[in-house]
């Protein structure tokens, strides 16, 4: 029984682990980011500032979501004038890569598109799409992670 219980507890600590390790991702993290960080790979890049990717991400409320929008980050739209050089450039980045997902507080944006940090290795993908000048600080996510490195980025 004794082993059980130590087995118990030792996964409730890597659990509470993980999802401290998503507020250590940003400076400034999200007081209670909707889930843990995911690895998924890059299976198609949809715009300068969305990706889909498999496989796909379970939400905390059920159901799951394949299609990505970077947090924090606006790019041109399709159709837009340098809407190809941002998704080129996102392409050159993580197109079929393994990438790591962090979240803020909350998963689902409102075109049904799960919202997430993306990380290459230590690089954060969002930060590195402003830096190149293919994207500027998305407002209506101000207050989610990294939107401070995004604004770093940008200057």
């Amino acid at each position: 029984m004794l082993s059980r219980r130590s087995g118990a507890l030792a996964g409730l600590a890597a659990l509470m682990s993980m999802a401290a390790g998503a507020c250590e991702d940003c400076e400034q993290p999200a007081a209670c980011p909707c889930r843990v960080p995911v690895t998924v790979t890059v299976v198609n890049v949809v715009d300068g500032d969305t990706i889909d990717v498999d496989p796909p991400v379970p939400l905390p409320g059920g159901g799951e979501l394949a299609r990505v929008r970077l947090l924090c980050l606006s790019t041109p739209e399709p159709g837009d004038c340098y809407s190809s050089e941002a998704a080129g450039a996102l392409g050159d980045w993580v197109d079929g890569e393994t990438v790591r997902l962090t979240f803020g507080e909350e998963c689902e944006g409102k075109w049904g598109r799960l919202l997430a940090n993306v990380w290459l290795e230590d690089t954060l993908v969002n930060a590195e799409m402003a830096r190149g000048g293919y994207g500027g600080l998305y407002d209506s996510y101000a207050d989610t992670p990294c939107s401070e490195e995004l604004e770093e980025a940008m200057e």
